[in-house]
């Protein structure tokens, strides 16, 4: 049963669904890359969470890697990984 931690937060205005994946997540081919993304937009809309899902890790450099629209890249600005984690309260998890 795959389940990921979630933290559902509206930041300048904005609901987010920031879901923390391992670093290794950036050396997946992208068609993994875009799979996954799609399958977590997927159950975050059928679990009712409204917001843009944004996957984040922490790249080899130890700065905070994400994908999101173009838009709304200058959001994620001051935000890393630890305080993702330390703003996690949901579970997205399905069987």
């Amino acid at each position: 049963m795959p389940s990921f931690m979630v933290a559902h937060i509206r930041r300048h205005n904005v609901d987010l669904i920031l879901i923390p994946l391992e670093g290794d997540f950036e050396h997946y081919p992208r068609e993994e890359q875009a799979a996954l993304v799609g399958e977590l937009r997927n159950r975050a809309q059928a679990a009712g969470l409204l917001g843009t899902v944004v996957p984040v890790w922490k790249g080899e450099n130890e700065h905070m890697k994400f994908v999101a629209p173009r838009e709304l890249h200058p959001i994620f600005r001051g935000i890393d990984v630890s305080w993702v984690l330390a703003s996690v309260n949901r579970e997205l998890s399905w069987t």
